[in-house]
């Protein structure tokens, strides 16, 4: 892994499966990845919460690279 992954999935998402991202995470190398999941998020994540989590992800990779 050559940086930082943060992978945030809606747990309601009909176009992505959550399941998929479990997988995805499952194979990945060893490395700074976190995965978090919204219970109630769809696809749009667009709640303020879900918002703010999004903008913690990509501070956390921007401050790495």
């Amino acid at each position: 892994c050559h940086g930082p992954i943060r992978i945030l999935q809606g747990m309601c998402d009909t176009a992505v499966p959550w399941q998929q991202s479990v997988q995805l995470l499952e194979n990945m190398p060893p490395g700074d990845i976190q995965l978090q999941l919204f219970k109630n998020g769809d696809h749009r994540l667009n709640e303020p919460q879900q918002q703010a989590a999004l903008t913690q992800a990509l501070s956390d990779i921007l401050k790495v690279i």
